[in-house]
């Protein structure tokens, strides 16, 4: 079972070895082709918007990089819900908190208090 001590402690640790030239390293965002599928412009717009990524990282990138100026000394849920997009937890009791600009840090969660 997953606490929320556990994902405490674990945010706590990956905001302890952060590493902010990882974190502001911007990926190349592939492009997903676009083709005339419709001919009407609306549908065809729906389509193009359903496949097109937003590229928000610089955006996002800079709001992160703010927020880590105010980087609390203890666990704090609202700093944490500011800069994290996602939690996803594997079944080999790991976690990886994904960034506000898509970046992914993967943290173990100690379950059996190792």
């Amino acid at each position: 079972m997953v606490t929320e001590d556990l994902f405490e402690t674990a945010f706590m640790r990956v905001l302890g070895k952060l590493n902010l030239d990882e974190i502001v390293a911007k990926t190349k965002l592939e492009s997903a082709p676009i083709k005339q599928k419709f001919s009407d412009p609306l549908e065809q717009a729906e389509y193009v918007y359903s496949v097109t990524k937003v590229d928000d990282f610089d955006y996002m990138t800079d709001k992160l990089l703010t927020a880590l100026l105010h980087k609390p000394a203890g666990f704090d849920g609202n700093f944490m819900r500011r800069i994290i997009k996602s939690i996803k937890v594997a079944k080999d009791n790991t976690a990886t908190f994904e960034f506000i600009n898509h970046k992914t840090i993967r943290e173990e969660l100690n379950i059996n208090g190792s």
